[in-house]
Formats: structure tokens, sequence, C-alpha cells
């Protein structure tokens, strides 16, 4: 496995690491800081997960340190990456370069191919100023309420801090609503379930036919009408054109390669209908830690002007240095893909 970089100024550095792809697949298994130290399932009685991942992937970022060194890239620079294949699925915030994690000296974000990196540069840099909000809660969270309480906490903040938007609550949050909505220049927030078991097409899970998602039915591989996969995203005629994307539940990247040689995933489906970003987390986590991470990321981002790498970095060094947000599991919960500007 090779890491090569393109600087600024043009110049090309690489470094190769002797980890194959069996131990990547491992790592990518295991990312999840909230793993670490607990029984490992290959042998749960004589083995624990390690807890010194963020050392072990540090060949992967040699590169960055080479480059660091020789005054090719600064403190405070940002790095716009694209990670091949199973790699995806490993956040390289957290990911240790000479004792501290990589966060600590630069801003992140992942594209899914160069054609992306291109139609960046081609686009004017702008902030959405409206929002559509989809929240969806499943048959079993609903089990003895009357009725939905509203939307959750990241939405309320849009709400409050956006002047334009709509709220898509419950039974109505269906794909069709969905595809028929006016998205351009737009943050389209979902607060959903994901499809993450068995092994059908991973997927943010939507209502159906007035009827909100059984997720015992859906981790069974059923209910295909509720899930908005990458399949389902490109069958249509959808323009989300210079909008950003934000999506709380964990949808794990597949370990294929798409088109162009480009990672089918979620990510590469919204930027394929012209969306310009995504925030989008790495691993399951609480609905108040997610909370936490993307109100932060909003408010620096949409109130306080930040570029979205800026807005990003500061809510993972705030919630890094903070409580109760001061575990990797927290703080290098979400990753930014596409415009970082």
């Amino acid at each position: 496995v090779y890491g090569v970089l393109l600087t600024a100024t043009g110049r090309l550095f690489a470094s190769k690491t002797s980890v194959n792809r069996e131990r990547i697949e491992y790592y990518a298994s295991i990312s999840d800081p909230g793993l670490w130290g607990q029984p490992d399932p290959i042998d749960p009685v004589r083995r624990r997960i390690p807890e010194d991942l963020t050392q072990k992937l540090s060949p992967f970022v040699e590169v960055l340190r080479t480059a660091m060194e020789g005054h090719e890239i600064s403190e405070g620079d940002h790095i716009c990456y694209s990670a091949h294949d199973i790699l995806l699925q490993i956040p390289l915030q957290y990911v240790d370069m000479g004792g501290n994690p990589l966060v600590d000296y630069f801003s992140l974000s992942q594209i899914p191919g160069a054609y992306a990196l291109q139609n960046i540069g081609n686009r004017k840099a702008s902030v959405p100023r409206k929002y559509t909000a989809l929240d969806v809660p499943s048959q079993q969270d609903m089990q003895g309420k009357e009725e939905q309480k509203g939307p959750g906490e990241a939405i309320r903040w849009l709400e409050k801090h956006v002047e334009e938007g709509e709220l898509i609550l419950g039974e109505e949050a269906d794909r069709k609503t969905l595809f028929q909505a006016n998205l351009e220049d737009c943050i389209l927030h979902f607060n959903t379930h994901g499809r993450v078991q068995g092994d059908k097409e991973p997927g943010l899970v939507l209502a159906a036919v007035q009827k909100l998602p059984d997720m015992a039915l859906v981790n069974r591989g059923g209910a295909e009408e509720h899930i908005l996969s990458t399949e389902e995203l490109l069958r249509h005629d959808l323009d989300l054109s210079g909008s950003h994307i934000t999506y709380q539940a964990y949808i794990p990247a597949p370990p294929k390669t798409g088109l162009k040689g480009d990672p089918p995933g979620l990510e590469w489906a919204f930027m394929h209908k012209g969306a310009a970003s995504i925030l989008s987390p790495n691993w399951k986590l609480p609905a108040r830690s997610a909370a936490l991470f993307i109100n932060t990321f909003y408010k620096n981002w949409l109130e306080l002007g930040y570029s979205r790498a800026k807005a990003w970095r500061a809510t993972v060094l705030a919630l890094k240095s903070g409580d109760p947000g001061a575990h990797p599991s927290i703080w290098a919960a979400f990753s930014l893909s596409g415009d970082w500007r």
C-alpha cells in the first residue's frame, strides 16, 4: 500500500507501507474506538481488540510527516484525501503522527476520486441558506407513544438558525416525497436509522406507504421500499447541486469499486447527484452524541462563517478537549466529504 501526496506547489511525496490487505481489513473492522480493549470476536477468550490502533495506522500518514519536515505543508493546512477500497472505512483524524492525532495538525476531507476534485475546482464555493430535514423514527422507537414528540436536536438547531426550511416528519418522510423536493443549494439533513446488517445494500431507512419502518424487518433484509440506497439514489432524477448532506445514521462504505474506480457508497451517490459536501458518521453512536457534533459543526459553519473544513476541525478539537466528548469515539465520529471551502 502506498501513500502519495501532491502538494500545493506541485511536489510529489510517496511512502510505502508493509501492511497487507488482510491486516487493513482487520483494522477497518475495529476502527470504532468504542471497541478498543474489548474481547476480540476472533478469539474472545484469549484476545482483546488492541487499544493502540492509532499507532498501528501511523505508516499510512508517514508521507505527511515527511512533507511537513520538508516544509511543503504546515500546521493548519487542509488535507484532501481519496482513500482506496477498504481504507475508506478508517478515519484519518485520529491516526497518530509524531505522538498526536492528525487532526491536531490539519483539517481533513475525503473525496471519492479525481473527478470530484475537478468538479469542486470548477464550482464556486457557496453556503446553502435553506434546509430540508427528514426525521423518521422506527416503529420500535414509537412503541408506547401516541405520537412523535418532534424532530431531533440537530434539526431543531436548523429550525432556529436557518430562516427558510422544510421539515418532513414520520410517515410523510418517504422516498417519493424526497425525490419531489427542491433540493438545490439546500442543507439536506437525515435523522433516520440506517440498514447495516445482512447481505443487502446498506442505506438510510425512511418511511414508506404512510408507515414508519419496522427495524426488525429491515435488519432481516426486508422492507426494501423503506431503503434509500446508492442504487436507489442513482435511479432517480435528483438535483442536489450546491447542497450539503448530513446524516446521523452509520452507513458502512461497500468495500468495492464503482464507476471510474470510485467507491459506490452513499457519499459517492450524493456527489454524483451534485451535492457539494457530506457530513457522515464513521460508526454507530448515541443520538445525543451525534447531535452534539452536528450542532457544533453547524454553528461553526453557518453561524460563525467558518469554511466547512475549519468548522469541522474546530468541532473535533472542541469536543476532543472537552467533556463528555473527549473520547475518540465521539470527537472522531464524523468525517467531512466533498467541498471543504
